[in-house]
């Protein structure tokens, strides 16, 4: 009996020195402005080429809460330049990830020390900006339950007004109740054994 408790406290404390280890949380990007693919006409409907390019100026919460839309996000925000010499208005499409028709979206432009909202119209991955007169900053801001988000490369539909959903968690959760259960008669041996001893 002796022995039998022995192993079980032996087996306790070596279950014990485990820990449960859980994945770090996968990446998770809500939409993403692309730098590459843009397209662009001039007034005339020619083509011609936008450059698109990271910055870090974005609008403040106030500004954002200024859209009036539900869950608002800056899901992207990019500086957009066009040739010399283009005749204006011009229209601009870029690519965002996460996008659809039925995203909810406000393209805020950075323009004379201020941010002003922009015609813009959503498509499956990309946006279209029209009747620009001017090139700068641009931000885009969106109800994020409209944007599919991305977790592990894998795109997950949100239109219906989820977000996605999350990598689930994973570790050795299993091994707790077990540690229990041997706690618990490992003391009842001893207590046991105890009672024994003192007879």
């Amino acid at each position: 009996m002796r022995k039998l408790v022995t192993f079980m406290l032996a087996a306790v404390t070596a279950l014990s020195m485990t820990c449960t280890v859980f994945a770090a949380p996968s990446p998770t990007s809500i939409g993403a402005v692309s730098t590459t693919g843009s397209t662009a006409t001039d007034a005339n409907g020619k083509a011609i080429t936008a450059t698109v390019a990271e910055t870090t100026q974005k609008p403040d919460t106030a500004v954002v809460e200024s859209t009036k839309l539900d869950n608002a996000t800056i899901i992207g925000s990019v500086d957009i330049s066009l040739p010399a010499g283009t005749a204006f208005p011009a229209t601009v499409t870029v690519k965002v990830a996460g996008v659809t028709a039925n995203t909810k979206l406000v393209v805020l432009h950075y323009v004379d020390g201020a941010w002003k909202t922009e015609n813009s119209k959503c498509g499956d991955g990309t946006v279209t900006i029209s009747g620009l007169n001017s090139c700068s900053p641009f931000a885009f801001v969106a109800d994020k339950t409209t944007v599919t988000t991305t977790t592990n490369g894998t795109s997950n539909g949100a239109a219906n007004g989820t977000n996605g959903t999350a990598s689930p968690k994973t570790g050795e959760t299993a091994a707790m109740p077990m540690v229990a259960l041997i706690g618990v008669l490992a003391m009842a041996g001893v207590v046991l054994v105890s009672k024994k001893s003192r007879a």
